[in-house]
């Protein structure tokens, strides 16, 4: 008959290879995943590898489930590259990759159970964040236009405005892969998307209007189409800095953070104007998601939106 252990030893890891077996899991993710996401999981990772190389010694390289709670009080009071502490949006995607490293080790016999349990859970609470109006939208655009290399500028915030697609997916285009209608919208081949997928979006009459203009201007008719320094192919922090520098010039730091608010942007609209569940299918295949409830997360709406859409069974009442 079993009972209850009041006296249950609490598992041990003896854990002097941690960094190591991180460095396998790294090896082991590079054929399977893009080379921006290796890089996350990489620095990521590279938190719990510092904390064990300082802490480790002195606990002889055991590692206990009491540590892990330990170890995220510690990255608590760790500083941010903008030197403030790490948000808790940071800490919650640590912990993530720390659990798929401990469930890749259990699977692949590397450990003799998945310690990803020990991760405590983190209380992610997003910081509210308004969306530009669309007077601001028209300020960023003017910004823009005065600005130095105006026409790529205007045509890169049309296509992450206007499509939704990703700054790495944005600074891969050829302009052979773009394919257009004869009343100036079209389609475009992303050729290599997040995980290496390939897929067609979609952009309108009024982006298409801020491509040709920049490339009438450039008569660029093959190659890259967003370029920097000597033509080259203008890369992904460069596009970053180019929308920083635009948002800020606007003053708009408060709305955009970078290219991914203007892919944000998109999804909230698309929503706003295509009611019920059958616009998000759509809406999936033009940002690239295989699960609907990614694109769900991505076009939160605010309650604004609730109370345009506002109803509920009060309406029948007649008294």
């Amino acid at each position: 008959m079993s009972k209850i252990n009041l006296k249950q030893q609490q598992p041990e890891l003896y854990a002097h290879d941690l960094p190591a077996l991180i460095d396998l899991y790294l090896t082991d993710c590079k054929p399977r995943i893009a080379p921006t996401t290796v890089k996350d999981y990489t620095l990521a990772l590279a938190y719990l590898r510092r904390w064990w190389l300082e802490v480790g010694p002195d606990k002889q390289w055991v590692l206990r489930k009491n540590d892990m709670i330990a170890f995220v009080e510690w990255m608590e009071a760790q500083p941010s590259r903008q030197g403030e502490r790490l948000e808790a949006g940071t800490i919650d995607t640590v912990c993530k990759r720390i659990k798929q490293l401990f469930q890749w080790s259990y699977e692949a016999d590397y450990l003799d159970r998945d310690y990803g349990h020990w991760l405590p859970t983190i209380n992610v609470q997003p910081k509210p964040r308004n969306l530009p109006a669309p007077a601001e939208l028209n300020r960023l655009f003017r910004v823009a236009s005065e600005s130095n290399m105006a026409a790529r500028n205007k045509a890169i915030l049309a296509l992450l405005i206007g499509t939704g697609i990703r700054r790495m997916e944005a600074v891969n285009i050829d302009i052979p892969d773009i394919a257009w209608n004869t009343d100036g919208s079209g389609k475009i081949d992303i050729r290599c998307g997040k995980g290496g997928k390939r897929r067609t979006v979609v952009f309108d009459i009024k982006t298409g209007l801020h491509v040709k203009a920049y490339l009438h201007i450039t008569r660029f008719r093959f190659g890259p189409l967003f370029r920097g320094r000597n033509n080259a192919r203008l890369g992904a922090k460069a596009l970053y800095s180019v929308v920083k520098t635009l948002v800020e010039r606007a003053g708009l730091e408060d709305k955009i953070q970078g290219p991914h608010d203007l892919r944000r942007l998109f999804a909230v609209e698309w929503l706003r104007r295509n009611k019920g569940e059958g616009f998000v299918q759509p809406l999936s295949l033009q940002l690239g998601h295989t699960d609907p409830q990614m694109t769900l997360h991505y076009s939160k709406q605010n309650i604004d939106d609730v109370q345009k859409n506002f109803t509920s069974p009060m309406r029948f009442v007649d008294e």
